[in-house]
């Protein structure tokens, strides 16, 4: 049996190339490529050799003809003493060695805990844990993980299962007081504003809903008074669209596209929402008022035509397919 001893928390680069020369299938090319795997740009031919050298020095190797080196009885000791173990096990290789002894110390497990990730799955699981800073409780499968990622991202890091999501985003639709499981939502929801009541459901009620809801969509809709529509602000907010546009929706410095603008504008959650037609109409009204200045397009041969069209505004016997900046020439 093996016993574990005391180790060192972290093996440098010159540990590591000593346990895999002390390893079955020891040639140089073999011991370089493996612990190259493990270093961030590779080991190059010359930084090995001067590691070779330098464990040699040491005492660790021994240096034999041709620039060969075998580990010496003392580096035998010493990749003892790097393992955390007594005794080197029969037949131990490189593979054994990074599942059993390096694995828990880069995943600071315990060593019956890091001998789980036996799969790959397992193993992506555990590394994107890692990477987003997830729950170690949450199960230890990429599907898994890929539902706590997403919680995550939506806004629920306290959820780390889609049933679980669906469950909270569900219960504030519905403000409940307590939290409803997924079965109890099931019966509630149908129930919150539709109109519906009573438990369980029946058929004929749910139609008479549906047609009831129907005829009330047939109804002339009853005149709304609609709020004051503030030009002044309304123009200030597209001069100040036009000027953080991009250079694509621009011709020249000073002059950016209608259609581009309008766009922009949709994007804003205070805009009204006009249609192209409706937000041309109020620019008209803002031109006229001085509010904004409108200029048309000369050399359209040089412009996108989508942009061109799109943009174009007709007043009277004017047309403009820009929103002019301040300092620019109409």
């Amino acid at each position: 049996m093996t016993t574990a001893v005391a180790a060192p928390p972290t093996p440098t680069i010159a540990d590591l190339v000593l346990v895999r020369m002390a390893l079955p299938s020891n040639t140089p090319k073999v011991v370089r490529e493996a612990i190259g795997k493990l270093c961030e740009s590779g080991l190059s031919e010359t930084r090995f050799n001067e590691i070779r050298d330098e464990l040699a020095a040491a005492g660790l190797l021994n240096k034999g003809k041709r620039n060969t080196y075998t580990v010496s009885d003392a580096g035998r000791e010493e990749v003892l003493r790097i393992l955390g173990i007594s005794e080197m096990p029969a037949k131990m290789n490189w593979s054994q060695v990074l599942a059993k002894y390096l694995l828990p110390k880069a995943t600071n497990l315990s060593p019956e805990a890091a001998s789980k990730l036996k799969s790959a799955d397992s193993l992506a699981a555990f590394l994107l844990k890692e990477h987003y800073g997830l729950d170690p409780a949450v199960c230890g499968t990429v599907d898994k993980v890929m539902e706590a990622i997403v919680c995550r991202k939506l806004g629920y890091p306290e959820e780390s299962t889609l049933t679980g999501l669906l469950e909270a985003v569900l219960n504030k639709i519905v403000k409940a007081k307590n939290p409803l499981s997924r079965a109890e939502l099931k019966k509630q929801l149908p129930l919150y504003k539709t109109g519906l009541t009573g438990s369980p459901l029946k058929v004929d009620e749910i139609r008479q809903q549906l047609v009831r809801e129907w005829l009330g969509r047939r109804k002339s809709p009853e005149p709304q008074q609609s709020e004051a529509f503030d030009l002044p602000v309304f123009a200030s907010t597209v001069l100040a669209l036009a000027r953080s546009s991009p250079p694509a929706d621009r011709f020249h410095e000073n002059k950016v596209f209608i259609s581009a603008v309008w766009k922009a504008s949709q994007r804003e959650p205070n805009f009204p929402r006009l249609s192209l037609s409706e937000f041309k109409q109020q620019l008209l009204e803002a031109n006229a008022k001085g509010l904004l200045h409108l200029s048309r397009a000369d050399m359209v041969q040089v412009m996108d035509p989508t942009l061109v069209a799109e943009s174009e505004t007709q007043f009277l016997t004017a047309t403009f397919h820009f929103v002019l900046l301040e300092g620019g020439v109409a």
